[in-house]
């Protein structure tokens, strides 16, 4: 073993002066904290390192027409719309996992829509000192990787047809279960 191996396997290693150590060389950096649907969360943890998970889309907002027509205001808007692929990883891994009970095929339908168009709502910049963190499992120092200077949600965009059919499976899927009958719209 050489001389520099020992020297990293020696910083690798948990000491008392390792644990607890606290690294705030990036807390000056800006985060957004976004709550994201868990279905969507577990979609992106299961695709492959590298995929394309989608685009995120900035919308300037705007107020009247430049030739001087009035022009309904526009809000300006975040919008995140999930690549084909994410989805379809999901399906092909909900359809080889075995599924119980009588209403198995019902509801395989159900998990396998994932919505595909999501929007930032309720962006809020008046938070408290927030500072996300992680340990390092080999040495137990702190690493904060910044303040947090904005949160939002992460919902589904009106009018999402994957959305909507996901709504129409479960509402079928309950129904069948249930005495009474509930026609989908």
């Amino acid at each position: 073993m050489s001389h520099e191996e020992e020297e990293e396997e020696t910083e690798e290693r948990l000491t008392a002066d390792t644990y607890g150590a606290i690294d705030t060389s990036q807390v000056s950096e800006e985060i957004w904290s976004i709550r994201i649907p868990t279905r969507l969360a577990q979609a992106w943890e299961n695709m492959p390192e590298g995929s394309d998970l989608g685009e995120l889309v900035f919308t300037k907002g705007g107020g009247a027409d430049r030739s001087g027509g009035a022009k309904k205001p526009m809000k300006p808007s975040v919008n995140i719309h999930v690549a084909e692929n994410v989805a379809e990883t999901l399906k092909q891994k909900s359809s080889s996992s075995p599924s119980k009970g009588r209403n198995a095929a019902a509801m395989a339908h159900t998990t396998n829509a994932l919505p595909l168009h999501y929007s930032l709502e309720a962006m809020t910049k008046k938070i408290p000192v927030m500072h996300p963190f992680s340990r390092n499992p080999r040495t137990g120092g702190v690493k904060l990787w910044g303040t947090v200077s904005r949160t939002a949600n992460l919902q589904v965009e009106k009018g999402d047809q994957q959305y909507r059919a996901l709504l129409k499976d479960r509402l079928v899927a309950k129904a069948i279960n249930n005495s009474r009958y509930v026609k989908p719209v």
